[in-house]
């Protein structure tokens, strides 16, 4: 994961020249913080692979943060690359079996939705680091080819909901807005899309319904988010 960035930039497509003199400018910038331009379109790379979690970070800090980059900088796209091998690449031996309640759950939503949950980390050697219950659901529905990310040993990894604010409108949940925002989950129910939670925000406690799960890892992407606090065993019927 981390594995670089595509960068888009607000420009003028006439102004070619000037372009090309902001792009170096950027690419200088970046330089200052172990990223080089990867040779092609606007994707970015680290220089030191070892490294890139932590250096991915700081390198979007630093286009959000610099002054001269106010109203030209857009945003960034983080490039997770897939692993490949699929499912017979990786190692299992050291997981424990889950409980059957929470293989249910994950199962059941498979059912449904004919999608993981989330998918699957592992490390450099291939060993599940988490979505052991990803794995098992595709080994056993014939999933050959599941999201497969690799991820650092030395390096954290954190489980990520995203999602709308909803709130009880005449006995059902709601979405409040269209904003979307994200928490960390380590709570011991199982989660899926759809699931509710409650979850803390600056202006006090608040609910959401989850539309998304993916991960964080590195030290400063897993410091970004507040944890979610409960889950309310409750879930809506997400449209697709």
């Amino acid at each position: 994961m981390n594995d670089g960035f595509a960068l888009y930039l607000n420009m003028e497509p006439e102004e070619s020249f000037k372009n090309e003199r902001l792009l170096e400018k950027v690419d200088d910038l970046l330089e200052t913080v172990g990223i080089q331009y990867a040779g092609f379109r606007n994707w970015y790379v680290p220089k030191e692979i070892k490294n890139r979690d932590d250096t991915v970070f700081d390198a979007c800090r630093l286009l959000r943060d610099t002054d001269w980059l106010q109203g030209i900088f857009s945003r960034v796209l983080i490039m997770n690359e897939i692993r490949q091998g699929g499912l017979d690449s990786i190692k299992t031996d050291h997981m424990t079996w889950p409980s059957n309640g929470k293989l249910q759950y994950y199962e059941e939503y498979f059912l449904e939705s004919k999608e993981l949950a989330h998918s699957i980390l592992v490390n450099e050697d291939g060993r599940i680091r988490d979505g052991y219950t990803s794995y098992l659901i595709a080994e056993k529905y014939g999933k050959p080819h599941p999201d497969i990310y690799e991820v650092f040993t030395d390096q954290p990894v954190q489980k990520v909901v995203r999602g709308r604010h909803v709130h009880r409108k005449e006995g059902c949940w709601k979405v409040k807005n269209s904003g979307y925002y994200g928490w960390f989950y380590n709570l011991r129910h199982p989660v899926v899309p759809g699931d509710i939670l409650r979850v803390p925000t600056k202006k006090g406690t608040e609910y959401m319904v989850v539309e998304q799960i993916s991960y964080n890892t590195g030290k400063k992407y897993c410091a970004e988010h507040l944890y979610a606090e409960k889950h309310m065993k409750e879930r809506i019927r997400l449209e697709r």
